[in-house]
């Protein structure tokens, strides 16, 4: 049985880092991230943005514009890296994370997290 997350990340201001917390409620492994964006976000060498994953300290996904568009209504999936730091503790949080580069971008996306229940890691 999958365990599915979603939530929406906007960063309207362009200079505005956001960042959003999810709670865990058991033991579980993360094992897909999709994002959608609402609205499409122009690449830009010097002033992009950066979406991120993160366990902790650790990112375990990531994007960033700085040389690759975000389309509106195309589903990407993200690469995970971090090892151990995908698996997440009952009575955690999941963060998601838009930081900007520059003087930014604007961004509107939804995230989709897919994990597996997990007894012990």
């Amino acid at each position: 049985m999958e365990l599915i997350y979603t939530r929406h990340l906007v960063a309207s201001g362009a200079t505005s880092d956001e960042t959003r917390y999810l709670p865990t409620f058991r033991k579980m492994r993360l094992t897909k991230v999709m994002l959608v964006p609402n609205s499409a976000t122009a690449d830009n060498s010097s002033n992009y943005l950066t979406l991120s994953v993160k366990n902790g300290s650790t990112t375990v996904a990531s994007r960033t514009t700085q040389s690759a568009a975000l389309a509106a209504g195309v589903s990407e999936t993200l690469t995970l890296s971090g090892g151990e730091a995908l698996n997440y503790e009952d009575l955690g949080e999941i963060e998601l994370k838009k930081t900007h580069s520059g003087t930014g971008a604007t961004c509107d996306v939804e995230f989709l997290l897919v994990f597996e229940p997990a007894r012990d890691f």
